[in-house]
């Protein structure tokens, strides 16, 4: 998993946190409102709901109470509003007409109907849930308790209900629950073994976790974390768990061994955080899991590999250069022998600082081929300038190094230092031409001697 993958589940789980700590004391304050509506509901049952046996029933004073409280006939004409039904729906029936079916959503009209038909036949109904429609306001969710209201004979005259507005919790419901959806989402989908741990016992996991430690989902019911630790890091593991159960340490990144269910070991980087009570105490510790045996073994092979390049480089009769940016890189022992430069006088020269001046334009033309791509390697014979300024005579073989979107990113440039080759080629040369002169001068000499012989011939 990249950081970035790695930080957003990190901030998704701290969201989630934080947003089930805010719905569980909003949750809490409204059980005590609940308990409340409960009792005054209780209350309003005992006056009103029982078929009465006097008709002197003391009356329910709607406007002292301070939830939203509701009468209304048994077609749903509202009769009786209190200040908080009237702020909540934004009605008043005193002064308007108001019907309770016109109040409901039209997505839950149906259960409505239903709801309330029950409500007439068993007499109440409790934790009545729908949405419903106010003056001033598109919808609000809403939760009712409502009874049936009898007359002196004990015949059903309408209904009553304490209706409570639970918008702000149920879009705070929505939220928990939309990033409970995300978060498992990121957990079950990453590549990273993930776990969540209470007091070294195993809570959580993903299937990435498990597919990496091959255990069945029944073993890994009863799995003990310590089981997963080799022997000779048990020490160390008990260490780290103390500083996290101490609160000593909540995050730490660390690479350690792990074995397997087939009791094969592979190397893991771990990530842990410690996720803490109301009280700030470590209770949940979150682990992320990567696999790194592969790379750890790949990572291996590219630094033994490194090496050997090093020793062959250092060690080459050829002279070697890497170039970026037509700046000189790095330069092996024996070019900066061949031009008499040191390492750090080069890395602050470029090329052309060193190549003759009547070969800088020949050099330019094979250096674009390579930039534009049109050939790779390119071979060239040119001199170049030492630093006592003599000549020397080189076969250069120069390739391209480009980077993971196909652009240039390094040129290395291999050197032989062929000045003898050349001066013996020239003195060759040299020789071949005095040779054909001998040889024509010579030619020319016999045919005078030829024709000095025939005159002479009697």
């Amino acid at each position: 998993m990249k950081p970035v993958e790695r930080e957003i589940l990190i901030r998704a789980l701290k969201r989630e946190k934080a947003a089930r700590k805010q719905a569980e004391k909003i949750l809490e304050e409204k059980s005590l409102e609940y308990y409340e509506i409960s009792r005054k509901l209780k209350i309003a049952n005992n006056t009103t709901s029982k078929k009465p046996k006097h008709t002197n029933q003391p009356k329910i004073q709607y406007s002292s109470l301070p939830d939203a409280m509701v009468r209304m006939d048994l077609k749903g004409n509202i009769l009786k509003m209190n200040e908080a039904a009237v702020d909540l729906f934004g009605y008043n029936s005193e002064k308007e007409y108001v019907n309770a079916k016109n109040l409901i959503h039209r997505d839950d009209f149906s259960y409505a109907m239903k709801c309330f038909n029950e409500l007439l036949k068993r007499g109440r109904f409790t934790d009545y849930v729908a949405r419903v429609y106010t003056k001033n306001e598109p919808s609000k969710r809403v939760h009712i308790n409502a009874n049936i209201v009898y007359d002196s004979m004990g015949r059903p005259i309408g209904a009553q209900g304490i209706i409570h507005d639970i918008t702000k919790e149920s879009r705070v419901r929505t939220i928990i629950e939309t990033q409970r959806a995300e978060l498992a989402a990121i957990v079950n989908h990453s590549p990273l073994g993930i776990t969540l741990t209470e007091q070294g016992e195993l809570k959580k996991y993903n299937k990435a976790f498990q597919n990496m430690i091959g255990y069945t989902s029944t073993e890994m019911l009863n799995l003990n974390p310590e089981d997963l630790v080799r022997n000779k890091d048990l020490i160390d593991y008990n260490k780290f768990k103390n500083d996290f159960d101490s609160g000593l340490k909540s995050h730490s990144e660390y690479i350690s061994h792990m074995t397997k269910k087939d009791g094969s070991i592979i190397l893991v980087k771990i990530i842990v955080t410690s996720i803490l009570d109301e009280n700030k105490y470590p209770r949940y510790r979150l682990s992320m899991f990567e696999d790194i045996t592969k790379k750890s073994k790949q990572d291996k092979l590219v630094i033994e590999q490194q090496k050997q390049l090093k020793i062959i480089v250092e060690n080459s009769p050829l002279g070697i250069l890497l170039i970026k940016n037509k700046i000189i890189h790095t330069a092996n022992e024996t070019f900066q022998t061949l031009l008499g430069y040191s390492q750090k006088e080069l890395t602050k020269m470029t090329m052309r600082e060193f190549i003759y001046e009547q070969d800088i334009e020949k050099t330019k033309t094979f250096v674009r081929k390579i930039e534009k791509g049109a050939q790779n390697p390119v071979v060239l014979i040119h001199r170049l300038v030492k630093k006592n300024k003599s000549l020397v005579t080189v076969k250069a073989s120069v390739s391209a190094v480009t980077n993971q979107v196909g652009n240039l990113d390094y040129m290395v440039a291999v050197f032989e230092d062929i000045s003898k080759q050349e001066k013996t080629k020239k003195q060759k040369e040299k020789l071949l031409k005095k040779l054909k002169i001998s040889n024509k001068q010579l030619q020319g000499y016999a045919h005078v001697v030829s024709h000095d012989l025939k005159s002479a011939t009697p």
